[in-house]
């Protein structure tokens, strides 16, 4: 089962093996409104504000590399 994410020139999905970003969010307190929209209503077709998206992906990234990640991810058991 996938979410397809369509866009204006490109496509990509999220896929069972990528839900456990939607809790790596949760563990590491970012919010994420639109990452919510798209959990909350994943068979629903939901839409989403892209740049607001791109944004809130940064902000997990940046989590985890941060060094605050370390601890977080031996606290938290956190895969990437």
């Amino acid at each position: 089962m996938a979410l397809d994410i369509l866009g204006p020139t490109k496509r990509a999905a999220i896929h069972d093996k990528d839900l456990p970003l939607f809790q790596m969010l949760k563990d590491f307190e970012i919010e994420a409104p639109q990452f919510e929209i798209i959990w909350e209503r994943f068979y629903q077709n939901p839409s989403v504000d892209v740049l607001a998206c791109l944004a809130e992906i940064r902000k997990l990234r940046d989590a985890y590399i941060s060094s605050r990640s370390k601890q977080v991810i031996r606290d938290k058991k956190v895969r990437a």
